[in-house]
């Protein structure tokens, strides 16, 4: 049996009634890095690039949230998809998005990440993103990762490290005070290698460079109000935050830059 953590960003039932119960947290982090990304090409495009997709048929998406990483044009058709998430809300957000983006060969699981409910040797690629630092223990995800993959597949995992979002921790903190969200320091990119080497013989770390630069303060506030310490903010406290961004932004000539430290593992073979 897995130990429990009491950390609720990192305990599956609560992720799956809580923070995760529906796509709407996602939602508004994911409007700040779209509508203020740096670079020209989104995080799943860039990531869906570091994998051979004409090889592949079956994909395991292990936390896939809501299905983010399959709004991509690019990628084939022809794969089956396997959507996993503990939360039923948010398979079921990511099932109609595949369904919109033309995915015909779609399946659906709730599970936990650590018990994985198939057999050995069933996919040829698992995507596993920004999910293990929201485990109890990330290792009995990735071994599970290992059993399911066939002997030639590949994990593609990605990740944050300390210092991601930077900017935006030190304004959160001055109103609500300092806190740890405690995710990096599990699985992060300065130990995840650790972790996965357990498991995988080959493994290669790519870095996603991009900053934020964000002219609405709103959507800054937005963000920090999908998480803790600002999810449950009093009126009074989100009008603080408000101005805090607001001032920082006009400090900087109108833009609030925001650091991001991320990327993904991409994983292939057996560890000896």
């Amino acid at each position: 049996m897995h130990r429990v953590d009491k950390n609720p960003l990192r305990n599956p039932a609560d992720l799956a009634s809580g923070q995760y119960a529906t796509g709407s947290n996602l939602a508004a982090r994911s409007a700040l890095h779209d509508r203020f990304s740096s670079t020209q090409r989104p995080f799943r495009l860039w990531e869906a690039d570091l994998v051979n997709w004409t090889s592949c048929r079956d994909v395991l998406d292990v936390g896939t949230g809501t299905g983010r990483f399959w709004d991509n044009a690019e990628l084939p058709r022809h794969l089956s998809l396997t959507l996993l998430d503990i939360s039923a809300g948010m398979v079921s957000e990511a099932s109609a998005l595949a369904a919109r983006g033309g995915f015909e060969r779609v399946h659906l699981s709730v599970a936990d990440a650590q018990h994985l409910p198939f057999a050995d040797a069933s996919f040829d690629v698992v995507v596993a993103n920004h999910m293990l630092y929201h485990l109890p223990e990330p290792a009995a995800a990735v071994a599970e990762f290992r059993r399911v993959l066939r002997h030639d597949g590949m994990a593609l995992i990605a990740t944050n490290a300390s210092g991601h979002m930077r900017q935006l921790n030190e304004a959160i903190a001055e109103v609500f005070g300092p806190f740890d969200l405690g995710l990096n320091s599990v699985f992060g990119i300065e130990n995840g290698e650790e972790v996965l080497r357990r498991y995988f013989s080959n493994i290669a770390w790519r870095s996603f460079v991009n900053p934020l630069l964000v002219t609405d303060p709103e959507a800054v506030v937005s963000y920090a109000m999908s998480i803790p310490p600002a999810q449950h903010a009093t009126a009074d406290q989100a009008s603080d935050l408000m101005a805090v961004i607001a001032q920082r932004m006009e400090a900087a000539g109108g833009v609030f830059r925001i650091d991001t430290r991320t990327g993904a593992f991409v994983c292939s073979g057996h560890a000896p």
